[in-house]
């Protein structure tokens, strides 16, 4: 597996063609994904292939958004299909790679432990101080791709999501749970002054 060349393909391709108005699925996006999923296999005990398999899904995971808006999990595992052979990736490390892609659709669905990494990844935000201002940035992308919602809305939609949300790994789970369970609690309030 060449990771490096792989890697640079796709941040190329992103960072190229991916629509401006991604405010929330865009390249910042991506690279905090890769950071966070390598922090946590780490942490986890995974071995170095495992990681590599991870961070290739990582860098891929929203590759779709360079084709359509929606079903962008399938279209970005068509992209690493297509891509990695030549990258020196087996049929077997593809297929890996995009069911943890795949997993990453909600609601996240992880049948293995490499995609539990990538889940937690993925929305690792949510426990964290940055959980206000990335909401905002999804929200700003919603409204953009034709899904506006009232405040009231949107509260309802962020406390029902991070209500039923959950860590898969014991990494997440440590550092996260914590400040995700605040989280939801600031929204209840918020929510409540609506009634």
């Amino acid at each position: 597996m060449n990771f490096h060349a792989a890697g640079e393909y796709i941040l190329k391709r992103l960072e190229k063609e991916l629509p401006s108005n991604l405010y929330y699925h865009g390249m910042k996006h991506t690279l905090e994904v890769l950071r966070c999923s390598e922090e946590i296999a780490e942490a986890e005990g995974r071995n170095a292939n495992d990681i590599i398999l991870i961070k290739t899904a990582a860098l891929y995971h929203d590759s779709g958004f360079l084709v359509c808006y929606r079903d962008n999990e399938r279209l970005g595992c068509e992209i690493a299909a297509a891509s990695l052979p030549s990258f020196d990736y087996t049929a077997a490390e593809i297929k890996n790679i995009e069911s943890m892609i795949m997993s990453t659709a909600l609601p996240q669905t992880p049948k293995d432990k490499l995609s539990e990494i990538l889940c937690d990844a993925d929305l690792d935000y949510l426990g964290t101080e940055a959980f206000y201002p990335i909401s905002a940035e999804f929200r700003k992308e919603l409204k953009e791709y034709g899904t506006e919602f009232t405040e009231k809305d949107w509260l309802k939609l962020e406390l029902d999501f991070m209500q039923s949300h959950k860590y898969f790994t014991h990494t997440s789970q440590q550092k996260r749970n914590a400040m995700k369970n605040k989280h939801i609690q600031e929204l209840k309030a918020s929510y409540e002054k609506f009634d």
